[in-house]
């Protein structure tokens, strides 16, 4: 099993990737996907996205923030991978889509 230094640093590392990931989305929904929807159409499918990877991403922080001495990481790692199928194609799809709708229909100076 997991000693509490294990813990400590598994804790420590996804509490990182919990804030990069919210404040992805909040500036996503809140800021840049309206800015966007001024000049392009952008995919729905995209922002729907969101709250249910979100609230994946929130089962592996509440299995990771109840870990303790001694126990495995089994749970995290079916969470995680549960979330890793739901965040990869997303991220891919913002990159095969919305990226290119940036690079089209913005200019550096506009962003």
């Amino acid at each position: 099993g997991l000693a509490d230094w294990e813990i400590k640093c598994i804790q420590t590392a996804f509490a990182g990737h919990f804030q990069h990931v919210s404040w992805h989305h909040h500036d996503e929904d809140d800021c840049f996907v309206p800015f966007m929807k001024q000049r392009v159409t952008y995919p729905d499918k995209l922002e729907a996205d969101h709250p249910k990877i979100e609230a994946q991403c929130k089962k592996v922080k509440q299995a990771i923030e109840e870990l303790t001495e001694g126990d495995t990481v089994d749970e995290i790692i079916v969470e995680w991978k549960k979330y890793g199928d739901m965040i990869g194609p997303h991220m891919d799809e913002e990159e095969a889509t919305a990226l290119l709708l940036l690079r089209a229909y913005f200019k550096p100076k506009d962003l």
